[in-house]
Formats: C-alpha cells, structure tokens, sequence
C-alpha cells in the first residue's frame, strides 16, 4: 500500500532503518549541478568507484549504491521518508536519484560522433521521466563548445538528435569544479523521456581530451539543506519535497548544488519506511 496519510507515514518511520554515508570534499561551481557518486562514500566502501567505461546498468548491488544494505521487503513497498544531511560550506540541493545506467571514456577533443550505445533499461523500462546527462570524471578542455547528442525517446521513437548546449570552459567541465560535473542535455520539444543514447557530438574541440560520459537517471525526491550545518530534514521537519517509492534493485545516488563556489563534503544518512 502507498503512504497515504500521516499515520501511514508515522507507521513506516517504526522499521528505523537508514544507511549513513560520508565521502570526500569536492570543489563546485555555485548554481552548476554535481553528481556525488563517485564523491559519497557508502558503508563498507574504502574507496570510489572506478570509472566506467563501456556502458553498464546499475543496482543496488553496485558499489557507490547508497542503497547496499537494504533487504528485500517484496510484498511491501520501501520509501525514503528522511534524511540527515551535512550542509558543508553552503547551502545546498540534493537530488535523489535512481543511477540507472553509465559509461565514460569520450574525449572532448574528439568532433566526430562518439559512439555511447547506453546499456538497455532494467527499471523505468519505458524511458518516461528519464533524463540523459554528461558526467565529467576528469577536466576536458578551456575552449567553449557545444554539444549535442543522438537519442531513442520514451515512444520508442530513434535518431533524435537534442538541442545543442555549451561544453567546455569553465563550470563546463573545464578548470577548477570540472570533476563531477553533471550537465542533464535536453530533449526536442515533446519528448518526455529517454530510452538509450546512441552518441554525442562536439561542435569543435575543448583543447583537452579529459574523460566524460553519459548516465542514464531518473530523479526521485529531493532534499533541501538551506543551512550551512548538520541538519535532519524530513517530511514533518520540511526539507524533503516528496516522500520517493525505491525500487528493490535500484541503484540510489546524489546530485547535488550549491548557491556558491566551494568544497563541498557528502555526510549524512538516509532513513528508508517500509508500508
């Protein structure tokens, strides 16, 4: 059944689970978006994740899954009902998000079209309300460029091709706040998700090869943490705009923004309710 009132909300809050996570600073840029994947560190994880490189699904079973030790409750329901977040340095959005597919290794020098071939769903099959995003995992070059990138929308519908946005520079992968950078592309008018991305292409050279990729998510909740120290935010306390349903085999993971430029860290817990 889903958490439809206070009581049922209060109900879920008994099984008192909640996986606590902690992970490294990283420099951003204020008001660009991050993905904490390879930054927050889960239980039992020593270090982060390699990165990809050919194109993979993800499950909890994955190591970077803030979701590891969660068991199987089939036939009830998980939600993610609160979180206790450390807002370091700035205030901060968080994005939870289910990581449902990566791969890396594109250059950004490269401006032929760079084969992605995204690994086929295993959740949200459909592709409905999935977005497609670069993820930087080391600095690309100074030289501002666009890109764009070759798509099968929700409807099953191929070779859409996404507007062109900028890539390259400063806050775009280059520089200072590159690593981790998370740019979500956009889609042709009417389109209302992605099932696979088949390739990107650079309008012209970055100057840097760097390594980046394209994941494959779909957002589930979001956190707010609007001050700068540790802080539980919940349904009942505000800070967390909806109460997400976690599929059995998702892989959960963060993005995150900060209102300004600085070193972030990634410290906190979730607390999963069971109906």
């Amino acid at each position: 059944m889903a958490l439809t009132d206070l009581s049922a909300f209060r109900t879920s809050l008994q099984t008192g689970l909640a996986e606590a996570f902690g992970g490294t600073t990283s420099t951003v840029i204020g008001g660009r978006l991050y993905s904490l994947y390879r930054i927050v560190i889960p239980p039992g994880q020593t270090a982060a994740p390699a990165i990809p490189s050919t194109a993979v699904t993800l499950t909890n079973t994955d190591t970077g899954a803030l979701n590891q030790l969660i068991q199987d409750f089939t036939p009830s329901n998980v939600y993610a009902v609160g979180f206790r977040l450390y807002s370091s340095n700035s205030p901060m959005t968080y994005y939870v998000i289910d990581r449902l597919s990566h791969m890396g290794g594109l250059s950004g020098i490269v401006t032929t079209a760079q084969t992605v071939n995204t690994a086929a769903l295993t959740r949200h099959t459909s592709g409905l309300g999935v977005y497609a995003a670069i993820e930087v995992y080391t600095a690309i070059g100074t030289t501002v460029t666009t890109v764009t990138m070759t798509y099968t929308n929700s409807d099953g519908v191929g070779s859409r091709v996404s507007p062109a946005i900028t890539f390259g520079g400063s806050g775009f992968g280059a520089g200072s706040g590159a690593v981790s950078r998370f740019i979500v592309m956009p889609l042709q008018d009417g389109d209302k998700g992605v099932q696979s991305v088949q390739s990107v292409t650079l309008a012209a050279t970055t100057g840097t090869a760097g390594n980046f990729g394209i994941t494959l998510f779909k957002i589930l909740g979001i956190a707010v943490a609007p001050q700068e120290a540790d802080q539980p935010v919940n349904f009942l306390s505000g800070g967390v705009i909806n109460i997400p349903q976690i599929e059995r085999t998702a892989c959960i993971s963060l993005l995150a923004t900060a209102s300004t430029n600085v070193a972030i860290g990634a410290y906190g817990a979730i607390q999963w309710g069971v109906d």
